[in-house]
């Protein structure tokens, strides 16, 4: 998954599935060097909604 290309700074991040709870991660931190963004790693876990 891909985000905003090149772009350093602080994101929310939100996965959506249907009949998943929302995975949300706010505050996340995207830095960068001289040339590009430091790539950073994420894993979502997905509740399923319970009938």
């Amino acid at each position: 998954m891909n985000g905003a290309g090149e772009r350093a700074g602080n994101y929310t991040v939100v996965v959506a599935r249907p009949r998943y709870h929302n995975w949300v991660r706010t505050e996340v931190q995207v830095d960068a060097d001289e040339c590009h963004v430091i790539p950073i790693k994420l894993r979502a876990e997905l509740q399923e909604i319970s009938r």
